[in-house]
């Protein structure tokens, strides 16, 4: 059986965010968006960061990864 991915729709967010705060660093994890969307195709993560301002740094995370470790802000 093959399973086509839809590339025109937009994923819904992920869900399970949790953020944890380290000394020098943030652990943030989540899962991929509800089973409901499941042939919706994902190409990676954004992840915004930044003092007041969530997007003055961005990570951009492979499909794959569930977490990810913001690093040196101590």
């Amino acid at each position: 059986m093959v399973l086509w991915l839809i590339e025109s729709t937009v994923p819904s967010e992920p869900t399970s965010l949790h953020v944890r705060p380290l000394t020098d660093s943030i652990v943030v994890s989540w899962t991929p968006p509800s089973t409901a969307e499941h042939n919706v195709m994902i190409r990676g993560y954004i992840l915004g960061y930044g003092i007041g301002v969530p997007d003055v740094y961005r990570q951009i995370l492979d499909p794959s990864v569930r977490y990810h470790a913001i690093k040196g802000l101590g």
